[in-house]
């Protein structure tokens, strides 16, 4: 992440996902749509993100605002013990949110590791989803400024 802060204009989607290239389709259609994309690529770096944008947040903290996407496994690194596999990214990232009030839906887009995200039935504004079309509804209805959709809403949502 650049030390220089971007102005953030919504609607906003922060991608947190350390291998972005798989997304690019659904990232640079956000983009064509009007959606300022946001793409973080560790826990750690979202975790600061949030931390230095949380007025913004804060004040953005609507569905037709402000939504994340995040995937469910990681790569890392971390000082204590270098690089590793995080398989709880997406739980992370999701319980961080909550923990700092922030109640704007998270959708953990994945593939493999689908079937161990069944904890997003635990919190609020929560999916869990292998499907680009799922995916990409989900970033339409934040361009379309929806508030009320649910269709992703659940684990393994397709």
């Amino acid at each position: 992440m650049s030390e220089v802060q971007t102005q953030l204009q919504v609607p906003v989607l922060v991608w947190i996902d350390d291998n972005n290239e798989y997304n690019q389709y659904e990232i640079q259609h956000a983009d064509s749509i009007g959606i300022q994309v946001i793409e973080l690529n560790s826990t750690a770096e979202a975790k600061a993100w949030v931390q230095a944008n949380l007025e913004f947040i804060r004040e953005n903290d609507q569905p037709s605002r402000l939504r994340f996407i995040s995937d469910n496994v990681r790569r890392e690194t971390n000082e204590r013990v270098g690089d590793y596999l995080n398989v709880d990214a997406g739980q992370s990232i999701l319980r961080f949110l909550r923990e700092q009030s922030i109640n704007a839906p998270v959708l953990i887009y994945t593939s493999a590791s689908i079937d161990s995200t069944r904890y997003v039935e635990s919190f609020g504004a929560a999916g869990s989803t292998t499907s680009a079309e799922v995916c990409l509804r989900y970033i339409e209805n934040l361009s379309a400024r929806k508030n009320n959709d649910v269709g992703w809403q659940e684990f393994y949502a397709w």
